[in-house]
């Protein structure tokens, strides 16, 4: 391990694979690789099921009851910013309209 890669005891950290915790996460109670007891990890242990994520070609159902197209089951083509591309296709007709995110649920 390089010197510049190392962080002060209590300082935030982050590994290659995206996880954050602190020095004392990492190495135990006791300051060594070797000794003390591990402690966890913030948040490791209380990790829950989340829902999943929308991405493009999720297909997804508005949860809008203000929309009219709540209850419609379509596609997602992109996502630009808090809003997805949708696309519906309904036999003889295709419609492609943009929703807010909080408003789809992945199927």
């Amino acid at each position: 391990m390089q010197a510049d890669r190392l962080a002060p005891m209590g300082r935030p950290t982050t590994c290659r694979c995206g996880a954050v915790g602190t020095m004392e996460a990492a190495v135990g109670a006791g300051g060594s690789d070797n000794g003390g007891s591990p402690s966890p990890i913030p948040g490791a242990a209380m990790a829950t099921e989340s829902p999943a994520p929308i991405l493009p070609g999720t297909t997804v159902v508005v949860t809008d009851a203000r929309s009219i197209y709540n209850g419609y089951r379509g596609f997602v083509q992109r996502i630009s910013g808090r809003r997805a591309a949708v696309l519906f296709e309904g036999g003889n007709w295709d419609k492609l309209i943009t929703v807010p995110l909080t408003t789809l649920k992945a199927v």
